[in-house]
């Protein structure tokens, strides 16, 4: 999105010194984020989708909403939505190559 913090001189150092073999810097053409980033094409979509549907069904339900339940359902529907095969599929909708 082009915004400044995503990769500055400090990051893209860091990353290059400690992490260059667990972090890939990925520069992405301008205003093509929402069809290039994996996780904006197809886990967050599905993640969104099961959220509303929890969020939907505690309040038709009466349910008393707190932070402890809260989390712990959004952390089911986190796991639903980011399970491997489905980010693998995500990246493919992109066109992008995943490489081990």
């Amino acid at each position: 999105d082009g915004h400044g913090s995503h990769a500055s001189a400090l990051i893209i150092r860091y990353v290059w010194d400690y992490l260059r073999n667990i972090v890939h810097i990925i520069c992405l053409p301008p205003h093509t984020t929402h069809k290039l980033q994996p996780l904006d094409v197809g886990v967050f979509g599905p993640v969104g989708k099961a959220w509303s549907k929890v969020t939907d069904d505690m309040l038709e339900d009466g349910f008393d909403i707190s932070k402890k339940n809260l989390i712990m359902r959004y952390l089911i529907c986190r796991a639903e939505g980011m399970k491997p095969t489905t980010i693998v599929s995500a990246w493919a909708a992109t066109g992008l190559t995943v490489y081990d």
